[in-house]
């Protein structure tokens, strides 16, 4: 049976994860959304929530309110909460299983440690391991192993006849700490009493919780120590050796365990594994041999998974803590001598494009047929000579060799069913040197291959590689084989260059996250990511915070993006400590260097990272000597060294040469990176780590960044913060939403600052990304009107490659419509280049139809044959002009008949005209036309009650009432790096804002204009409101902001309408949402939509779809019960000009329902139409991490007009 905290976790079709509440227990009780701790700042949202639930089944696991108390074997109850105490240490004195193991790090003491230890010592990152190295895969035949090379992943290790794959079902128990796990694993006769999968996190699976923090740990020991009440899994997996697995080496994979496991095979303690995110192999054939058993015979592995330890402090990320394996399993067999690891650099010359491969093929061996005697033999004459029957002496016999196979042509882009393996030249065989003291058992070489197809992001070409390990014989033993790609990349003059070429990084940083499956991602899941990226022109991925699953560099590799591969080394609580302290330097020495070793054959990957928010000390600088010696073909950056001294506070932009090639700062404002530009001498390039924080409603002034970024010499671009929302997919009492921190119970977590993704956890893109879109866009195309011509001047973006298989269509709209179409087939344009066209303008826009209308023009460009990532007709990009603007004092469409003046008039309600008396001392009025009245206004609060400017009335609920607020977004609510200043909702909190309602306003009739008039006062800002007639009802609002009120959140006349409005079409920006600082993502034209399709799924439900320069909207009822509601229309009263726009929001919501919602599962729509008219609006910024709003897209004190014309029939 499994559990969890706060709820059971079940199975369902569309959301296989599913929380349930106990019968008697209610929502967790939430307090509030506090600023999450960013930087330094140990602030936290706090649950409350009392929940009683008992679990079902398993009598060592049993909940209590909000927090775990675990049975343990001899009946003591302890709680899983956190103490400041370290307990005691558990009287176990060794590993069970076969007494005291080797170990592989020079700092273990013997006799070997205390095993409570172990998970607490950051000296110790591992025991037994192999070293690490590339995921190569033992094939008997080159062919064989080229066969494969295409293929993915998993189907790969399935193709491979000495691999086992161990993946799947397993058996399972969830203990309160490591000591009765261990004792049971020792247990004759005793098996775990549940059952997972294999790779998956258990907290996804029914036991324990996902836990999310930002900063803060999750508990409050002092570094190395953990909690003594440790979540502890124990997992096991029985299997059988295939048949022809006689003889050879054994390997265990395991790919990844959160935080620390314990490796037991037979029976027989194995070897430890830390880092949660990179592999770890052990060679365990003495171990399945132990037995005495037949291939045929059952094997048993046990691997004790533990969810905190010394490597949970350095894997303080912004993201879940989970637990458990994750990542894939496997076995593979090999000879006694063997590949042990290929390294390969495969540089690129751009002036002769020539190529040429470093290559170092270490070959391993094992003891076997091929292998002395353990017996030291007699003692050498001289410190000269070996020993003579050692692995120093002769532990291979002379004759292998290595023989090494280079296609003749490249791959570009992922393979396909159609795929073949390429025609392959040698290179030549290399012998191995049988003496390991002279050459270490290695082959090196470097060879040129001549001219060969470069790899970079928009032409990924990879060529394969064969690796033979031969026998004396002639023999081929084993073979491997991998993807490469020449390519060369460089620091130089405020650039970083890929193959001598300046490429601007426009990128997203990415965690590994699946709202089902948590940290295990699949193939499936990669390939959406990569896609979706290609499709919005995302060219760079930083693996943010650790090395991502081997097969995402695959993908990479395949699709072209860039890749900043990042050390799994995050200690953001203890921000200045570790890094400086030497008992972690181990740590990260070992965490850094196992990822360069693993990743260093991927063209893909360009930079390496020492990891994030760690601070800055001699550890770092360790690692990057480390680094620099392995692998000088790449450079390295770190953030953490171009900050102060001390503390993550102000950036110090000329420190850090030593850890950092590239000046890499987070969410600096713009004015501070164009300074730097303008007056450093700095070689270095600026490309920000992090920017634009997606939280929610954000990524506001993306565009300035990037006039900024093009306009400013060393500027070269950044990664979004960042790519997914961290939702994890749940259902509880029939509610299905996506949960955020807190959600769990958690005692102390972050709330929703893992939701800062440009798409949900369902992949399903925000408004943001088509901003981004724009911006990154490859074509772009400027316009001007000259005669009878339209020029164009298209600019081929690319850094690589002509502009080709595209099809550019100028689409000329007036008033929003397109009137005419005309395709172009462009010719070659070379990367980097412009070219100038000409169209002719269409006869019918200067004709009579068309005289007062607004033209633009919209060339799209979009592909003309379907490629790796994009269907064919699939759009790259488009740009827009307006070429004449609407005539001046043009009015709209009338439902209504002009009357003359004489017979308008305001009237008190009841003499008159049709209409009811007002209620107070101050009459209704109603405006009369042609002796009708068409609206009815209270005389108090302005409020409109009966409107009828057509045959049918319009149902008028509530409204107009003056709105000078929003639904926060979290960049109002909240500010993770301090500025001094209060965040934008707090400040309109104590203005004494409020939603929109009846406010007592100052009717009369202005005796100048005949105009009714009311005056309201909202504090210190005025508001005048004119009604008249002019064919159609006319209504002017204008707002005398003064400073005292300065920066609201909007200007705007809020309206209830009746619910049959459910569609709506306007035209102005669209068809996604947009804000005044992200509209240039958002195309002008005409749309429609359902009033029910305007919610946007941010986790944290606020304000959200906003269109702006509006020029004209109709509410729809179509379809409607009973009487059809009229069409209403409100049209932009000077639409020729652009302040006279006005920008909108519809929705079923109410402000009130909107600001109250912790997810959106929590509203209920309205039986109404909600409708705000604006004459402002703020822009969303990202000041929940990063610059709050450009003052210019702010409301500034002074005088801003609502002029709108409204009809309806």
């Amino acid at each position: 049976m499994q559990h969890r905290a706060g709820g059971h976790i079940g199975r369902n079709p569309r959301f296989p994860i599913s929380a349930r509440r106990g019968a008697d227990s209610g929502a967790p009780v939430f307090m509030g959304h506090q600023a999450p701790a960013k930087h330094g700042n140990d602030v936290a949202c706090r649950s409350n929530g009392d929940v009683e639930n008992r679990p079902r089944g398993n009598p060592d696991l049993v909940e209590h309110g909000r927090i775990l108390h675990y049975s343990s074997a001899n009946g003591e109850t302890r709680d899983a909460s956190c103490d400041d105490s370290r307990r005691q240490k558990p009287a176990i004195s060794r590993l069970p299983g076969n007494g005291v193991p080797s170990y592989n790090c020079a700092m273990v003491p013997h006799p070997f440690p205390d095993p409570a230890v172990l998970w607490q010592m950051p000296e110790i990152t591992g025991l037994n391991r192999l070293p690490a190295r590339p995921s190569l895969l033992p094939f008997r035949s080159h062919e064989a192993a080229l066969a494969a090379v295409h293929l993915p992943w998993d189907t790969r290790r399935a193709s491979c006849p000495d691999v086992l794959d161990l993946c799947g079902d397993y058996a399972f128990e969830l203990f309160a700490r490591p000591e009765p796990a261990l004792t049971a694993r020792e247990t004759d006769g005793r098996e775990p009493s549940g059952r997972i999968t294999v790779p998956g996190n258990w907290t996804m699976q029914g036991w324990d919780r996902p836990w999310y923090t930002n900063v803060i740990m999750p508990f409050p020991h002092k570094p190395p120590s953990v909690p003594h009440d440790n979540p502890t899994g124990w997992y096991r997996r029985r299997f059988r050796l295939p048949e022809q697995w006689t003889g050879g080496r054994v390997v265990l994979h395991v790919g990844g365990a959160e935080s620390v496991a314990l490796i037991h095979v037979n029976a027989r303690f194995v070897g430890m594994a830390k880092d949660s995110r990179l592999p770890t192999e052990f060679d365990v054939t003495e171990y399945l041999r132990a037995q005495g058993a037949e291939p045929a015979a059952e094997q048993v592995i046990d691997v004790i998974v533990i969810r905190w330890s010394d490597g949970s402090f350095v894997e303080d990320q912004d993201q879940w803590w989970m637990a458990g394996l994750h990542r894939e399993v496997y076995l593979y067999r090999t000879g006694p001598v063997h590949l042990a690891n290929a390294a390969v650099t495969a540089d690129f010359e751009a002036g002769t494009r020539a190529g040429r491969l470093d290559v170092e093929i270490t070959v391993g061996t094992a003891v076997g047929e091929d292998s002395p005697s353990r017996e030291y033999g007699p003692k050498p004459a001289s410190s000269a000579e070996p020993w003579p029957a050692t692995p120093e002496g002769r532990d291979l016999a002379i004759g292998w060799s290595v023989r090494l196979r280079l296609s003749e042509a490249p791959t570009v882009g992922p393979p396909t069913e159609k795929t073949a393996p390429a025609a392959m030249r040698c290179l030549g065989s290399f012998a191995v040197a049988p003496g390991y003291r002279n050459g270490g058992h290695q082959v090196r070489a470097s060879l040129p291959v001549g001219t060969v197809v470069p790899w970079n992001h928009e032409d990924p070409a990879r060529y394969h590689l064969s690796v033979e390990l031969c026998n004396p014989n002639g023999e081929v033993v084993e073979a491997t084989a991998l993807a490469i790609g020449f390519r060369r990349v460089e620091v130089r003059d405020r650039r970083l260059l890929i193959n001598g070429r300046m490429v601007y990084i426009q990128g997203v940083n990415r965690h590994e996250h699946d709202p089902v499956l948590g940290k295990s991602v699949d193939r499936r899941s990669m390939e959406t990511d990569i896609t979706l990226m290609k499709q919005h022109h995302i060219n760079a991925v930083r693996t943010s915070h650790y090395p991502n699953r081997e097969e995402w560099y695959e993908v990479c590799d395949q699709y072209g993006i860039y890749v900043v591969d990042e050390a799994n080394i995050e200690a953001h609580h203890y921000y200045d400590q570790i890094c400086r302290d030497p008992s972690w330097a181990t740590t990260f020495l070992d965490r850094g260097s196992r990822m360069v070793l693993r990743d260093r054959n991927h063209p893909s990957v360009i930079i390496w990272s020492l990891g994030n928010e760690s601070g800055y000390g001699a550890n770092h600088d360790a690692l990057a000597a480390w680094i620099r010696r392995h692998d000088p073909s790449r450079p390295i950056q770190y953030e953490g060294a171009v900050r102060q001294e001390w503390g993550q506070g102000p950036y110090d932009f000329r420190r850090g040469h030593h850890a950092t090639d590239i000046v890499c700062p987070m969410y600096p404002p713009i004015a501070e990176i164009t300074e730097w530009a303008r007056t450093t001498d700095d070689h270095r390039p600026l490309i920000m780590c992090e920017y634009s924080h997606a939280m929610g409603n954000s990524c506001g002034s993306l565009d300035d960044y990037w006039h900024a970024i093009r306009s400013h010499h060393g500027l070269q671009g950044g990664f979004i913060w960042d790519w997914v929302d961290q939702g994890i997919a749940v259902e509880r009492e029939g509610r299905r939403f996506f949960a955020y921190g807190g959600d769990f119970d958690e005692p102390t977590h972050d709330a929703n600052f893992c939701a800062n993704g440009l798409i949900g956890p369902d992949r399903a893109l925000r408004p943001a990304m088509r901003q981004l879109f724009h911006i990154f866009q490859p074509v772009t195309v400027s316009m001007r009107g000259d005669g009878t011509v339209l020029v164009l001047t298209v600019h081929n973006r690319a850094v690589f490659t002509p502009l080709r298989d595209v099809e550019l269509t100028v689409e000329f709209l007036a008033d929003g419509n397109v009137a005419e179409a005309v395709a172009i087939d462009p010719p070659l344009i070379a990367a980097g280049e412009a070219m100038t066209l000409t169209v002719p303008l269409p006869a019918v826009l200067r004709s009579d139809e068309y005289r007062d209308a607004e033209i633009l023009a919209t060339v799209r460009t979009r592909t003309a044959a379907a490629n790796w990532w994009a269907p064919r007709g699939f759009e790259l990009a488009w740009d827009q002009t307006v070429l004449r603007r609407a005539a001046a004092q043009r009015r709209a469409d009338r439902s209504t008949p002009l009357v003359p003046a004489t017979a308008v008039e305001w009237v008190p309600a009841g003499t008159g005209a049709e209409g009811a008396r007002g209620t107070t001392d101050r009459p209704a009025m109603s405006l009369v036309v042609g002796g009708r009245a068409v609206l009815t206004v209270d005389g108090t609060t302005g409020a409109w009650r009966d409107f009828s400017p057509g045959v049918r009335p319009v149902s008028v609920l509530r409204g107009p009432a003056v709105c000078l607020v929003r639904a926060p977004t979290d960049n109002d609510r909240l500010k993770a790096i301090p500025d001094g200043k209060p965040p934008a909702a707090e400040r309109w909190s104590r203005m004494g804002l409020t939603d929109p309602g009846p406010r007592s306003a100052d009717v009369h009739i202005d005796p100048q204009t005949g105009r009714l008039r009311q005056l309201i006062s909202c504090g210190d800002l005025v508001v005048t409101l004119d009604l008249w007639w002019e064919g159609a009802l006319r209504l002017r609002a204008e707002y005398r902001v003064p400073e005292s009120m300065a920066d609201l959140p909007r200007l705007g006349l809020a309206f209830v309408l009746d619910e049959r409005y459910s569609r709506f079409g306007w035209y102005g920006r669209g068809p996604h949402e947009n804000y005044p600082d992200r509209t240039s993502g958002a195309a002008v034209g005409r749309y429609e939509l359902s009033v029910d399709g305007t919610v946007e799924d941010y986790l944290v439900p606020g304000e959200h779809g906003h269109r702006c320069e509006v020029r004209e909207l109709t509410l729809l009822a179509p379809g409607a019960r009973g009487d059809i509601a009229p069409r209403v229309t409100i049209t932009a009263a000077n639409p020729e000009d652009q302040i006279g726009l006005f920008g909108f929001n519809v929705g079923r919501f109410s402000l009130e329902t909107l600001a109250a919602a912790r997810h959106t599962s929590d509203l209920h729509p309205d039986a109404a139409t909600h409708l705000i008219i604006d004459a402002a609006h703020r822009g969303v910024g990202t000041g929940a991490c990063g610059p709050d709003v450009l003052p210019r897209f702010r409301i500034a004190p002074g005088t801003y007009v609502l002029d709108v014309s409204i009809t309806a029939g």
